[in-house]
């Protein structure tokens, strides 16, 4: 169980929507640098699946990763609705 109700989280949901609006959308790799302190990282994706839950975002579709440690997988993209 990944608690998505601190501080932190407030952070990546508001860096998240900023990410939206400023860019059109937004993937976890553009959340991974967001402070949350010794927060676990997956906390990143239960942030933005929570927002699609509550309508706030849509995936839009994969992207390769940003990151090389991630070796180029997919990650979602997400756009506002």
């Amino acid at each position: 169980y990944i608690d998505s109700s601190d501080q932190a989280c407030a952070r990546l949901r508001f860096a998240a929507m900023q990410r939206a609006r400023i860019a059109g959308s937004v993937t976890a790799d553009d959340l991974h640098d967001v402070p949350i302190g010794n927060r676990d990282k997956r906390v990143i994706g239960v942030v933005l699946m929570r927002l699609e839950k509550a309508g706030r975002l849509k995936r839009a579709g994969y992207a390769p990763s940003k990151r090389a440690e991630c070796h180029r997988r997919p990650v979602a993209t997400w756009v506002l609705p």
